[in-house]
């Protein structure tokens, strides 16, 4: 609320100790305001303004602000009943305009003000007091808005060098620039140039943790009913279609998973796109249709709602906008962030790196897995992560329908006898991730060989189980039971051959993920690419590199494909896979299975098969 200067309308905050809750008081309640002003009563709880005469402005204003400094220098005490008055600024409500502010709460730091009424104060505490006796709310958790009173332009100004220097800042000073940034207190420029001295400097450990517990503190968060649900995360590849069959091939196997996706970046596939082929399909759902969709068919995919860390949405808004994109501590937070605020209880990453990737070096791609794991145990989540190959596509077919397509043949078990090969690479990579999805969900110190769930997942696929559920989900969220049988790739097609003999040494994976992106955007959602060489594979002049689904001269497919007399050295399809083993009765349990040691922390295991 502001202050209403020219009717000498003040606010006053005169709730005190002993008062009841919900009852509106203020000095002088029986005989009117002090020196005879009149009680006008108050539009929301707790607060109440005094009508003064004239010549009373003057007085009542200089109380208010004594009133405001005197507790904005109290810090410590009690702010439920010592909470600073602020009059919000116009450039912050104009900021706060920008966002959806339904639901969010930008976390302030000490000295902030609480926005939300009594009665929004009352639901959260029941909600906390409901999480910590073990149970779950389903859908939003809503908090009020908290804006920060200790963050401001010369604040950040101090933050912003202190990291150009290379400090670490704390974890109360990454809240209160969060909270700044979202309330309008720091502007794009201040932060901005944060990001790039982060960039540069790089952030610790201990900094990517509040950072990240900032961006999931600035917005709604979902709650999984099912404490054993499991969601994936894909850093982003080309033909990269393992969600759509990993997540009902886990549902089949009896493990709810609840998939929050995102859409196409740059040359990358976007999950979402790929689904909404289907005409009738919704993504964007409300969080109890999703978690009842997880209930009844056992799995669902949906997109990210805009209400959840919306810091982070605008960050990396800004971050794209200013070339700091690549930093490691910065891309853990804002992708744990958002798992973290998607209810998973248990997350397993697929990091891509090669030339397809938005990371090329495998040890770099572990350094991010290894701290995407990490940073998922910091919040109680359990946590798995693979570093997979990008230096070719990951299936035979890139582009949304034909991807769409080869995840329906993947759970249908089709198979085409040209290329019974290249469906191997991406069904071996789908059977490793649901592996590791099974594993999370098993209650803490249960210990189970991992060949007992890669004969589930088998199981599930040659039994047609996991097709039935994948049907079920799109069913439920929107498109119609025959859609999915009668979807076949465009029908315009050529070849495009090889014109020497020898062995793929290298593939654009870039390259061929822009161009079927552009014959989608041309042609229609069935057009796009199918390849049906791998890296080393051995070629004669004339033989297909890849069927060109769409009108598009193949000329430039042709030269996505180096051929050399040599065959070139093998690379793996998973370099590097890491599992965080957080819970104690589960280490006690593996000490005791292997007779060896057991550690709690990230284990690396190089594969070279």
């Amino acid at each position: 609320m502001e202050c209403e200067v020219p009717v000498c309308r003040v606010r006053v905050d005169v709730a005190g100790e002993d008062e009841r809750p919900g009852r509106d008081t203020c000095e002088s309640e029986r005989g009117g305001g002090e020196d005879g002003g009149e009680v006008v009563p108050a539009r929301s709880g707790g607060r109440r303004f005094v009508r003064g005469r004239a010549s009373d402005r003057k007085i009542g204003a200089q109380r208010v602000q004594q009133e405001y400094r005197r507790r904005r220098d109290t810090r410590g005490e009690d702010r439920e009943r010592d909470r600073p008055v602020r009059v919000p600024r116009r450039r912050d409500d104009e900021r706060l305009r920008e966002i959806d502010v339904e639901g969010v709460r930008v976390p302030g730091g000490e000295g902030a003000r609480d926005e939300c009424p009594d009665a929004q104060r009352r639901d959260d505490r029941d909600v906390s007091s409901a999480a910590r006796d073990g149970g779950h709310v389903r859908g939003l958790r809503s908090f009020g808005i908290r804006i920060p009173a200790s963050m401001n332009e010369a604040a950040m100004r101090r933050a912003i060098a202190r990291k150009r220097d290379g400090d670490e800042l704390g974890a109360a000073l990454w809240h209160d620039i969060v909270a700044g940034y979202l309330a309008g207190t720091c502007d794009d420029a201040q932060m901005a140039a944060l990001l790039m001295a982060c960039a540069i400097r790089g952030l610790s450990s201990t900094e990517t943790e509040a950072l990240t517990r900032a961006f999931v503190a600035s917005g709604e968060t979902l709650d999984a009913p099912d404490p054993w649900t499991v969601d994936k995360h894909s850093s982003g590849g080309v033909a990269d279609t393992a969600s759509l069959a990993v997540v009902p091939l886990v549902a089949a196997c009896g493990v709810p998973v609840a998939k929050l996706s995102g859409r196409a970046l740059g040359h990358t596939g976007g999950t979402l796109d790929k689904l909404e082929v289907l005409p009738g399909l919704h993504v964007d759902l409300e969080p109890e249709r999703f978690f009842a969709i997880v209930a009844e068919v056992g799995c669902a995919i949906a997109a990210q709602s805009a209400r959840l860390v919306p810091a982070d949405k605008r960050i990396y808004a800004l971050r794209d906008r200013t070339s700091t994109v690549p930093s490691p501590g910065l891309i853990a937070a804002s992708i744990v962030s958002k798992k973290i605020a998607g209810g998973a209880h248990g997350i397993v990453f697929d990091v891509k790196c090669g030339n397809g990737a938005f990371v090329a070096d495998p040890a770099a791609a572990t350094d991010l897995a290894e701290t995407l794991v990490r940073l998922t145990g910091a919040f109680g989540r359990r946590a798995h992560a693979f570093v997979t190959d990008m230096n070719e596509p990951l299936g035979r077919a890139i582009g949304t329908g034909l991807e769409l397509l080869a995840a329906r043949d993947l759970l249908r078990n089709d198979r085409n006898d040209r290329d019974d090969r290249d469906d191997d690479r991406l069904r071996t990579l789908v059977v490793r991730i649901a592996c590791a999805m099974l594993a999370l969900a098993e209650p803490s110190g249960h210990v189970r060989a991992a060949r007992d769930d890669d004969a589930r997942v088998r199981e599930a696929l040659a039994s047609g189980r996991a097709f039935d559920v994948f049907e079920r989900m799109l069913v439920a969220q929107g498109a119609a039971a025959h859609d999915l049988h009668a979807l076949a790739p465009h029908g315009t097609r050529a070849d495009a051959t090889a014109d020497r003999s020898g062995f793929v040494a290298a593939i654009d994976t870039v390259a061929l993920g822009e161009r079927a992106r552009d014959l989608v955007d041309a042609n229609g959602s069935t057009a796009g690419i199918v390849t049906h060489v791998r890296l080393g594979d051995a070629l004669v002049a004339g033989a297909p590199l890849a069927t060109v689904h769409g009108d598009i001269a193949t000329g430039g497919i042709v030269r996505c494909f180096t051929i050399i007399e040599a065959p070139p050295p093998p690379r793996p399809l998973v370099y590097t896979e890491i599992e965080g083993v957080s819970l104690s009765a589960r280490v006690s349990s593996l000490r005791a299975a292997t007779g060896r040691a057991a550690t709690a922390s990230p284990r690396s295991m190089l594969e070279s098969r």
